[in-house]
């Protein structure tokens, strides 16, 4: 956001648990709009839950079958754990984020605890 020039004081970033749909009213606004774009059945799912269950007001602002999404967090992930090229993949605060606290030598450890549990 601070890249496309909104200033910090114009947004707030807060945790959205919505594989725990019961803890969002302790970080969201139970009277706020929340944007969602559609992707996959997950996406109608997570709809269902703010609109049905939690009976937010929620505008999807498209839906695009999966094939057409383009990149992704698996491909982004997928990227680091091959040690392929993915910093063009994501915005360049995300980057510099993700090497600095470390994440992508996480995301490489999932990778070889993965390889374990197989073995």
């Amino acid at each position: 956001m601070i890249e496309a020039g909104i200033g910090q004081e114009e947004f707030d970033i807060v945790p959205f648990p919505i594989n725990f749909p019961d803890k969002i009213f302790n970080y969201a606004p139970s009277d706020a709009k929340y944007y969602m774009t559609i992707y996959d059945e997950w996406g109608e799912e997570k709809l269902k839950i703010l609109q049905d269950e939690l009976k937010l007001e929620v505008e999807v602002l498209w839906r695009v079958a999966i094939e057409k999404k383009g990149i992704s967090a698996v491909n982004v992930r997928k990227c680091i754990q091959e040690e392929k090229e993915w910093k063009q993949f994501v915005p360049k605060f995300v980057y510099h984020y993700i090497i600095e606290h470390g994440l992508d030598q996480r995301i490489k450890s999932f990778l070889d605890e993965e390889k374990e549990v197989n073995l």
